[in-house]
């Protein structure tokens, strides 16, 4: 047999080698292969901007629909003759229909919003803001025929049309984020 360090032969039952003194004939210790230790791949969850575009569009078209209720009681027009101002909400002109075609609109608004239908909440915001301009627009028309009274828009009015405003923008940044989320 022969010294595994220097290659010379040895006698068997010796202990150590005589040229180099290693030790011999004892248990060798085989070296075992370890699998070097690789950094697993992590699976990240995707990050959806989908939740925010809806939660963003939520909370603006219901916000809308509350400001659109709200303006529905709220004076409307402020009728003054020189010595008195009265005011009326739409509430009060509910023989002229238009107070029901509002709530309607509202309610139709926060439905479909509820089925995420971007292009059906944004028609109707748009007809609710038609609508609303239109009794706006004719607030102006009953002051330019009338000479000794002066009628002016109330908050009801103003906040009609802003809540308007707001769900067709609601509709519009909803529609961007979500077109941003997916690609």
């Amino acid at each position: 047999m022969e010294c595994p360090r220097c290659r010379k032969p040895y006698n068997e039952g010796e202990n150590f080698c005589n040229n180099c003194g290693m030790p011999l004939n004892q248990v060798q210790i085989q070296p075992t292969y370890q699998q070097p230790m690789y950094a697993q791949p992590m699976y990240i969850m995707p990050h959806h901007n989908s939740n925010i575009a809806n939660t963003v569009y939520y909370i603006m078209v219901y916000l809308g629909c509350c400001i659109g209720c709200i303006a529905l009681f709220l004076p409307f027009s402020n009728v003054s003759n020189g010595f008195a101002t009265k005011t009326f909400s739409m509430f009060d002109y509910k023989d002229d229909n238009d107070f029901y075609m509002f709530l309607g609109t509202i309610a139709v608004i926060a439905v479909i919003a509820i089925f995420k239908k971007f292009i059906l909440t944004f028609l109707a915001g748009c007809w609710y803001l038609y609508g609303s301009v239109l009794d706006f627009g004719s607030i102006s028309d009953k002051a330019k025929s009338r000479v000794d009274v002066i009628i002016n828009p109330g908050s009801g009015a103003y906040l009609l049309i802003f809540s308007s405003i707001l769900i067709i923008a609601a509709c519009i940044v909803g529609m961007i984020l979500k077109a941003k989320s997916r690609g």
